[in-house]
């Protein structure tokens, strides 16, 4: 999946190509989806074996947030989703009992 996000040299004219902050800003999305994809299974799949859930704080804005431009406020949230779902992810793994 990484490999499809890299562009070979020469592989498209430069201006058919998206820009790079397009381009980015496409491969965090889809690392944040796959994060919360991976966090749901191991979730669901470990359930059956895991001790209860306490209340996890979650990732994000928070009242002292500073102002982004579009292209960082777009990562900044992404990011925020990869780190929600690692912490969901470490959570479940710590809580489960074999």
């Amino acid at each position: 999946m990484y490999e499809d996000a890299k562009c070979g040299i020469g592989s498209l004219t430069t201006a058919a190509r998206e820009p790079v902050a397009a381009e980015i800003c496409k491969f965090a999305a889809e690392l944040a989806d796959r994060a919360e994809t991976l966090a749901n299974r191991v979730g669901g799949k470990l359930n059956p074996v895991t001790t209860s859930a306490c209340p996890q704080p979650v990732r994000g804005e928070g009242k002292d947030c500073r102002e982004y431009p579009p292209l960082f406020s777009e990562l900044r949230g992404r990011f925020f989703s990869l780190a929600n779902s690692l912490d969901s992810i470490e959570d479940t793994m710590s809580r489960v009992e074999l």
